[in-house]
């Protein structure tokens, strides 16, 4: 009998601790998430023409940009990487982006769309030639 009530005394006593284990992991990460956007929202907006003037500076690092759907009129250096690409421009310069396609609410490769605002999250890469580009994870329409 009194070997069972160990038993369970120190069940509950793991239980307890895994419990206490956990809310303070998820205590931490959020600290760590909010610190983060604190010191992202005191950061200058990052422009096209910093990308393409300095590409290695930003190659392979996650960069979120406020710019517009792309007009193919404007000059924009370089192909793209591949069929499906859409460029993005904002006041500084234009860039290709690929990945995830416009968000809902913008029909790509439509006149109509051009000059959309949207926020743009993605990867700095570069084609073989050393022409920048973006490999886009999130893309959603600014109001």
């Amino acid at each position: 009998m009194k070997f069972r009530y160990i038993h369970i005394n120190l069940l509950l006593v793991w239980v307890v601790g895994a419990a206490c284990a956990g809310c303070i992991a998820t205590a931490n990460e959020t600290r760590k998430v909010e610190k983060a956007q604190a010191d992202t929202s005191r950061e200058k907006v990052l422009t096209i023409n910093e990308i393409r003037i300095k590409p290695d500076q930003y190659l392979g690092k996650e960069v979120t940009l406020n710019a517009f759907y792309g007009d193919p009129r404007r000059e924009c250096t370089g192909n793209p990487f591949t069929r499906s690409d859409w460029m993005i421009y904002d006041e500084t310069n234009a860039i290709y982006g690929s990945g995830k396609k416009p968000p809902v609410g913008i029909e790509q490769y439509s006149q109509r769309d051009w000059g959309t605002p949207i926020e743009v999250r993605g990867v700095v890469m570069q084609t073989d030639k050393g022409i920048p580009y973006i490999f886009i994870t999130e893309v959603k329409i600014r109001k």
